[in-house]
């Protein structure tokens, strides 16, 4: 590190406009027409906001052909919010630019570590790739110095990919084995193993209909939101505060707001009903606090004398998933609506299986949740490492050199 850094004090660099050092291509032409994601299709769909994926698509054409050797940054033009991409994919909409290198004289990749450090405002919902960002000057060094700069913070994101791919890793094993254990193969075995006699042939399909019964949520609001009184859960929470169960909740409100909400009960299971993408919509959190807890608008309670927690983790399954690209409706904004949730087909068995299948994918809930505990925490301070060593890499003085 000390060779390196006193390379960068004595090398010479130019500041050039990223639009002197960088092409667009504008992605139009690479657009999804049909959001019917599906992890078993083969081509990725992208968008430049913190998302990155949104999902798979079976469409074979209008695909940008990046790889390792034709890299791209993908830049939305409202947020500056960016990706490096080498693989190919197609993309949700056209507010967002592709980045590429201009000649041979500029790392890319060089390029992207140094974006992630530049500061922009984007309060006014405006494109700023052409009139503004690109604009920006940033010091280019040597392209061997590039080059170098590049091997360095490259071993730190590839500490950070690794971290995350083992993450996702032990999260796709918790997944296939919670399916295993919804499946109706695996129920049927398993009920003639420990149900009684009069319980054994109690294994039904119904419908979320026949055995629960939805509510829709109303009238909070996020500017109803306090750090004490009543608790309550405002639909946007289900994505960023919860994971599968809560007996507390981060946010409350004032008797009369309270009064007027309705209310989930204890073992109730809470539904967002929209989303952004299908994947998250019909994402749900079960109640188990000691109150009634109030809930808003584009969300449903789910009461039910079944386990509960059974029918929530078949709302978490890939059957579930599956269903629901047939029910969803919208296009920008998706939603799930209560009576199409009611005809949801549910392999059901005896109270007794569902009681044993939750014991056991509870065990499964404490072990990713401290997998997600250690790993997550282990990525974000790799992360900090790299934008250290990122910004004192990168802190080139522009008042000692010549602006080009």
């Amino acid at each position: 590190m000390m060779k390196i850094n006193d390379l960068i004090k004595s090398e010479k660099v130019d500041w050039i406009k990223l639009s002197d050092l960088l092409d667009y291509e504008q992605p139009t032409k690479y657009i999804v027409r049909s959001t019917e994601y599906n992890d078993s299709f083969n081509t990725p769909v992208l968008t430049a906001g913190k998302t990155f994926i949104l999902g798979y698509t079976d469409e074979t054409t209008g695909i940008y052909p990046a790889s390792n050797d034709n890299p791209v940054i993908i830049f939305d033009d409202f947020t500056t919010g960016n990706h490096w991409v080498d693989f190919k994919f197609k993309v949700k909409s056209s507010a967002m630019k592709i980045l590429k290198p201009k000649n041979e004289n500029v790392n890319l990749r060089y390029c992207y570590h140094y974006i992630q450090t530049i500061k922009f405002d984007v309060t006014e919902h405006k494109r700023v790739w052409i009139s503004k960002f690109s604009q920006i000057e940033i010091p280019i060094p040597s392209i061997e110095t590039q080059q170098e700069i590049v091997n360095i913070l490259d071993k730190f994101t590839k500490c950070v990919t690794e971290l995350q791919a083992e993450l996702q890793a032990r999260e796709k094993q918790y997944s296939y084995y919670r399916d295993k254990l919804l499946s109706e193969d695996y129920l049927t075995e398993v009920s003639k193993l420990i149900s009684s006699i009069s319980e054994k042939d109690r294994l039904r399909v119904t419908t979320l209909g026949e055995i629960g019964k939805f509510t829709r949520g109303n009238g909070l609001q996020k500017k109803n939101l306090l750090d004490s009184g009543n608790p309550v859960i405002h639909y946007g929470q289900i994505f960023t505060k919860y994971g599968f169960s809560t007996k507390k909740t981060f946010s409350y409100a004032s008797d009369d707001i309270f009064s007027r909400l309705r209310k989930a009960k204890i073992n109730d299971i809470l539904i967002a009903t929209t989303s952004e993408n299908i994947k998250d919509v019909g994402k749900s959190v079960v109640w188990l606090g000691e109150q009634e807890v109030g809930f808003s608008g584009d969300m449903y309670s789910y009461s039910t004398e079944e386990n509960s927690k059974y029918i929530a983790y078949f709302l978490q399954s890939n059957e579930f998933q599956r269903v629901k690209e047939q029910i969803v409706t919208g296009t920008k904004v998706i939603r799930i609506h209560g009576s199409n949730l009611e005809k949801v087909k549910i392999v059901l068995p005896s109270r007794t299986v569902q009681d044993y299948i939750v014991g056991i994918l509870d065990k499964f809930i404490e072990l990713t949740r401290d997998i997600k505990q250690g790993l997550p925490k282990e990525i974000k301070l790799r992360k900090r490492q790299y934008e250290y060593y990122r910004d004192k890499l990168l802190d080139f003085p522009k008042q000692d050199v010549e602006s080009k």
